[in-house]
């Protein structure tokens, strides 16, 4: 597999991911905080 043939790409990959995962984890506790008018008015 091409991940475990090339250390480098499978290290920006992950890193790629847990960055978006945190990304999406702060946008998902933002908009659960916010009520239904505040999320519509932006």
């Amino acid at each position: 597999m091409l991940l475990d043939e090339v250390p480098v790409l499978r290290h920006r990959l992950l890193r790629d991911l847990v960055a978006r995962n945190r990304s999406l984890t702060r946008k998902s506790i933002t908009l659960t905080t916010l009520t239904a008018k505040q999320r519509v008015n932006g």
